[in-house]
């Protein structure tokens, strides 16, 4: 009888905690950092992941977004947005990840406050993506001079 693992083919290539290398750790199923102790603007951010490794997170999944919220809820890391790799410096409004493939937009990923629109509403002035802690790391656009935290991805 063939295990879970054998069987569903995503779960055999989630890294298992303990396989991601240092200071990478298993969430959602990729290998990922959170840095919040050195804030950068966003291509500095990609820089320090590039350094590391890896590159800026891709986010692309609604439960490796529920996996990230509860990781930084649970290590305390839920008091400053995250740079993630995506953006739309290219094109206003076409929205990348680094690798340019398209970002999905709408709910599940994307967030608002109460009277606002949904994000991204920041026109040609905030074009980098950030998962925003004050709307449960749900992406929001912001300014690419920001001086935030960043999650990298190995």
């Amino acid at each position: 009888m063939p295990t879970l693992a054998a069987s569903n083919n995503q779960a055999s290539k989630a890294p298992l905690r303990g396989t991601c290398p240092n200071p990478f750790e298993a969430v959602g199923g990729k290998c990922l950092f959170v840095s919040i102790l050195g804030p950068g603007d966003w291509e500095s951010q990609r820089n320090f992941c590039e350094q590391l490794g890896g590159g800026m997170a891709k986010v692309d999944d609604a439960n490796l977004l529920g996996a990230i919220f509860d990781y930084v809820t649970e290590n305390g890391l839920n008091y400053q947005h995250l740079f993630v790799g995506a953006s739309d410096i290219a094109t206003e409004g076409d929205w990348r990840w680094n690798d340019n493939s398209t970002v999905r937009m709408g709910t599940p990923f994307w967030g608002g406050f109460y009277d606002t629109p949904q994000e991204p509403v920041g026109g040609v002035q905030q074009n980098c993506m950030v998962l925003y802690y004050d709307d449960f790391q749900f992406f929001h656009d912001y300014w690419c001079s920001g001086e935030i935290g960043v999650l990298c991805e190995y």
